[in-house]
């Protein structure tokens, strides 16, 4: 993919999250799926957590209020939803930052990173390359990195969608990269990389990282990964 194509498309995807932020975090109020409860379950209360991608905050609903917390989100209004929805968790705290260049986290190894359902948001194999490669530098030597994305072939609405994008490259996206817009409404448009579980599975050995298990469900693919 071109980069000035990247760029734009990490543009769309900021662009689209500041612009539905409240209409998202109430679409998301609902319980995390029982694949990622069961993961943060395994959580210490005195463990260290890094959430990628952490949009309105929901899985500190899941943690221990001892359990120190940090989350990261490129969406200003998503992360002011978060810091008024637990502006009462003294160990929780939010930063602005991009998930490809984690420049701004300045602390300590974490015992476990979340990924949930943002990897597909990054354009271009290089980019979630870069991505997942410095999101690891900071996982703990035996720690566990949890990552999720939408098994969006297991739904029939994306099938045709995904099949005509292999001839993405006429308007210089990837194949399996999808544009459409939020809800079906024309209100803002969305980019996602649709995985198949082998290439999921590609791309986070690619990064260094050892697959612990993986499997399938509730219309996502999860990986649960240490450092090699």
């Amino acid at each position: 993919m071109r980069k000035n194509k990247v760029k734009k498309i990490l543009e769309i995807v900021k662009n689209n999250y500041n612009k539905i932020a409240s209409e998202f975090a109430v679409d998301r109020n609902k319980k995390l799926w029982p694949e990622v409860i069961k993961q943060v379950n395994k959580v210490e209360d005195n463990a260290r957590v890094l959430d990628l991608g952490c949009g309105s905050g929901r899985l500190l609903e899941e943690l221990n209020t001892e359990t120190a917390y940090l989350g990261i989100d490129n969406s200003e209004e998503l992360l002011k939803i978060a810091k008024e929805n637990y502006k009462d968790r003294k160990n929780s705290k939010f930063i602005v930052q991009d998930a490809i260049n984690l420049d701004k986290i300045k602390n300590k190894p974490f015992n476990y990173i979340f990924s949930i359902a943002m990897l597909h948001h990054i354009p271009s194999k290089k980019l979630r390359h870069e991505s997942l490669i410095s999101a690891t530098k900071f996982l703990q030597k035996e720690g566990e990195f949890f990552i999720t994305v939408w098994n969006m072939w297991a739904w029939k609405k994306f099938r045709w969608q995904i099949i005509k994008s292999y001839f993405n490259f006429f308007n210089s996206l990837d194949s399996r990269d999808l544009l459409f817009y939020w809800q079906g409404k024309n209100k803002s448009l969305r980019y996602y990389h649709a995985f198949s579980q082998r290439g999921f599975k590609k791309e986070i050995k690619k990064a260094g990282l050892k697959i612990i298990s993986s499997q399938k469900g509730h219309g996502s693919l999860y990986i649960l990964a240490k450092k090699v």
